[in-house]
């Protein structure tokens, strides 16, 4: 079931009205960097869990690091829309392109060589390459698919509607209504 978008009234001196801002679009900055730590996050774990199980022909440390990608690219895409997912992303690619480096003792986190087991052999590219899919396909489903608001809700009066009451008129917490500011 979509979600209806609600609306926020605001003066806007510079153009001279009112200008309308939907609760999709007022994103805290926070989020952003929120996403950017989950794209941390899920590049570090995904990059060490990864290759658990491809010696033995059977990847399901690639299958749980994909189901880690896709879990956290629907929370941040539901929770900072595009940008944040976008910022995602990066964080997690540049994540994963670090640790694939030698580190300072030339030794390697991510290994390519010779191994008997295709998933073994290839499961550095596997990563890498899905971890950018998962991501990329879920920039590109539709805004509709995230727009069930269960992560990130807060309330919005409606023009002519008391402040810090929701439409069945309850008061909401941490809001005060225009009467008992006055009072």
């Amino acid at each position: 079931m979509a979600r209806q978008h609600d609306t926020i009234h605001a003066d806007d001196e510079d153009a001279g009205g009112k200008q309308q801002v939907t609760r999709r679009q007022a994103i805290r900055p926070s989020r952003y960097l929120l996403a950017l730590v989950i794209g941390v996050l899920v590049g570090t774990l995904g990059t060490l869990v990864q290759r658990s199980g491809a010696a033995a022909g059977i990847p399901w440390g690639m299958a749980l690091a994909y189901l880690l990608v896709a879990l956290a690219s629907w929370w941040v895409r539901n929770d900072s829309g595009t940008l944040g997912l976008s910022l995602h992303l990066v964080a997690s690619t540049m994540v994963v392109w670090a640790l694939s480096m030698r580190g300072p003792g030339g030794d390697v986190l991510m290994p390519y060589a010779d191994f008997p087991s295709f998933f073994a052999k290839y499961a550095v590219f596997l990563w890498m390459g899905g971890l950018v899919l998962i991501q990329f396909l879920a920039l590109c489903l539709p805004r509709t698919w995230f727009d069930d608001g269960i992560i990130r809700e807060w309330p919005v009066s409606e023009p002519g509607e008391e402040a810090g009451r929701d439409h069945d008129g309850h008061q909401v917490a941490g809001t005060a209504s225009t009467k008992e500011v006055k009072a």
